[in-house]
């Protein structure tokens, strides 16, 4: 029998009326397809929210596939992947009883001079800021642990990878969809310390009340 689940956003109940969320999707994680997708749609039919944009980071997760390929390869399969992953999940997302839109990743970083402020000053910040280094450093770290059955591949090249990859994820979920007007961000797991870090540095005095980070739970429905 198929599991099926409920989920609930962690921590307190937010003020979720009239909001309109980003639900981020991190294409190829289990906890976005299936019953757990399906979950998360029917939290957002009850929560009341105005709108929602479902954010698919397809060509992001080429730095995790320059490894192995190259740069334009890397990025075609991501993009590829991203197609496939709408198609085999559109029914669920059709679901919603909000309006809704799709975006893809290259929308919102292709050519963006906003995103590449903020990744200047991320870097400046991060080779003068220890706070800030060790934030960086230890998400690509934990990153680097996950890649750790891959024995082909060393350290330094993964730690460049995840470096790339924080340097283009990080500018756009906080300083960009703060400025866009999104009011919370749907992501089954915590924030990244580089997330938290890059949102206390450009985005907690200037966009207060935007960009929340709502990390989901999925709770396993009883079968009787």
């Amino acid at each position: 029998m198929n599991k099926q689940y409920r989920a609930v956003f962690q921590g307190l109940e937010p003020i979720t009326d009239g909001k309109h969320p980003i639900l981020l999707i991190s294409v190829g994680k289990n906890y976005h397809e299936g019953a757990r997708l399906l979950s998360a749609i029917e939290l957002i039919n009850r929560s009341h929210f105005k709108q929602c944009t479902i954010m698919v980071a397809d060509s992001l997760q080429r730095h995790n596939y320059n490894n192995s390929l190259s740069e334009e390869n890397a990025r075609q399969l991501a993009l590829e992947l991203g197609k496939e992953w709408v198609a085999r999940n559109l029914s669920t997302l059709n679901k919603l009883i909000i309006p809704y839109k799709i975006i893809h990743w290259e929308n919102n970083y292709k050519d963006n001079i906003f995103c590449q402020d903020y990744r200047e000053q991320l870097i400046k910040d991060y080779q003068t800021n220890l706070r800030t280094k060790d934030a960086i450093d230890s998400t690509i770290n934990a990153y680097i642990n996950r890649q750790k059955n891959n024995s082909e591949i060393d350290n330094e090249k993964l730690f460049q990878s995840g470096f790339k990859y924080v340097l283009e994820e990080c500018p756009i979920l906080m300083p960009l969809w703060a400025h866009q007007g999104y009011d919370f961000i749907i992501y089954p797991k915590k924030m990244t310390n580089a997330m938290r870090i890059t949102y206390e540095k450009f985005v907690a005095e200037k966009y207060p009340e935007k960009v929340v980070w709502l990390p989901l739970r999925f709770r396993e429905r009883k079968s009787y």
